[in-house]
């Protein structure tokens, strides 16, 4: 075994050790002044993210492997919308899941892998941080995801998070009351709400980069 394939493998064991070292405990909020309830404030684990330059963005805490947004123009333009249905049966066919996730997962695949997905409602709930104070050019994110966002910039030199237009990003998760609405995301208001699925909104696929436990 070479020096370049030892290294990877510790990479990957780290990452899985510190990922699931996590389990059962809560993220920090991002919120970090008291207004007197019991555990409002950073409470948890700190966030921890990484941004190697190759287009996405690992979630160290999650396990969770996030696509980038840019300005380019691409597939991976944040103004960029989708739909999660073409029809009224709300099955899984409109253009999050013909166009943009086609797209990654078509050889070569987004990054190397082909496993990309949309994120669950509490999977995209995890990058909402709550100390930002969110606003039309705003969104409540960590800065691993609203970062040198300007204009004609690539996901090797930027990251962004649409909030012009409400921030609104679908999740998977359907809405149990309506089989033809789904979760999304608010990023300008940090909250989730629903959406009927032949609606367009932002997307963000993910993967995951380390197997949760069962």
């Amino acid at each position: 075994m070479d020096r370049r394939t030892i290294a990877l493998a510790l990479a990957v064991l780290s990452a899985a050790s510190t990922a699931h070292a996590a389990k059962g405990k809560p993220l920090e909020t991002g919120q970090d002044v008291s207004y007197g309830a019991t555990g409002d404030t950073t409470a948890g684990i700190r966030r921890s993210y990484v941004d190697n330059g190759l287009g996405f963005v690992k979630d160290q805490r999650t396990g969770l492997m996030w696509e980038k947004k840019d300005r380019s123009g691409g597939v991976h333009d944040v103004s960029n919308v989708y739909s999660w249905s073409d029809h009224q049966d709300g099955l899984a066919d409109g253009t999050a899941f013909t166009d943009l996730l086609v797209n990654l997962n078509s050889p070569p695949c987004f990054a190397g892998f082909c496993d990309w997905r949309l994120p669950t409602r509490l999977e995209l709930s995890t990058i909402v941080d709550l100390g930002v104070v969110g606003s039309e050019s705003v969104p409540m994110v960590d800065p691993a995801f609203q970062n040198g966002c300007i204009d004609t910039c690539t996901i090797t030199t930027c990251s962004c998070t649409d909030a012009s237009t409400g921030g609104s990003y679908w999740t998977s998760t359907t809405y149990a009351s309506s089989d033809t609405s789904a979760w999304m995301i608010i990023f300008t208001e940090g909250r989730p709400s629903t959406y009927s699925k032949t609606g367009s909104l932002h997307v963000r696929a993910v993967r995951n980069f380390v197997d949760p436990e069962p």
